[in-house]
């Protein structure tokens, strides 16, 4: 198993957010760190084939999450 520092990754752009891969296992598990300045955005969208969990380090934000189709 690797260690990962995630203080490594921190890698801000002013232009648009960053991703970092951390770990991807098929279509099972895909990990990663987003990184966003003070008002970057990531386009409205949807993964029907998998699913999403947040954790948030530091600061704030809006998440809008759709509710399925019950």
């Amino acid at each position: 198993m690797k260690k990962i520092s995630v203080n490594s990754l921190l890698d801000f752009s002013q232009e648009k957010s960053v991703r970092k891969a951390l770990a991807h296992e098929g279509s099972k598990l895909d990990v990663g760190l987003l990184l966003y300045s003070p008002g970057q955005t990531t386009p409205e969208h949807t993964h029907q084939d998998m699913d999403e969990v947040f954790y948030v380090v530091e600061g704030e934000g809006i998440l809008t999450i759709p509710l399925p189709p019950w």
